[in-house]
């Protein structure tokens, strides 16, 4: 297989995975937030991101989707882009977005024991899986730079 091709799959997946994540963070923000705010142009703006981020995520998840299928069916390319150390970063990421959820559950229990805040459990919920993707995705990207 020409080298030349697998750095460049290897990049193309990179900035896609980029785009991803940015996306995901921009788009989810946007749906996290919104209810939580009163006047209604504030509102607007978080759907408006919401929509942006999705619009953007939806075609490259699809585009990162038909690259790694692309990736898995050839045998030398998978062997190349899917080795060892690719798959060990990749492990060493969902547990750092694992134990990144575990600390925050842990941190947001404390402070509703000591302060007594009322959060709802669907908040807490959404904003511990919301931080541990965005944590593990974040770690991915800087693993395999």
């Amino acid at each position: 297989m020409d080298a030349s091709l697998i750095e460049k799959l290897d990049r193309r997946r990179y900035r896609l995975s980029v785009w991803k994540t940015a996306s995901f963070i921009v788009f989810w923000a946007g749906v996290m937030l919104a209810p939580y705010v009163c006047d209604k142009p504030a509102k607007i703006v978080f759907w408006s991101l919401f929509a942006v981020g999705a619009a953007v995520f939806v075609p490259v998840a699809f585009r990162l989707a038909l690259l790694e299928s692309r990736i898995a069916r050839d045998e030398e390319l998978n062997r190349a882009l899917n080795n060892e150390m690719y798959r060990h970063y990749l492990y060493l990421s969902m547990s750092w977005g694992f134990w990144l959820m575990i600390g925050i559950a842990f941190a947001a229990i404390c402070v509703i024991q000591l302060f007594g805040v009322v959060v709802s459990a669907l908040t807490i919920c959404a904003g511990l899986i919301y931080v541990g993707i965005v944590f593990q995705k974040v770690a991915q990207l800087i693993y395999n730079r």
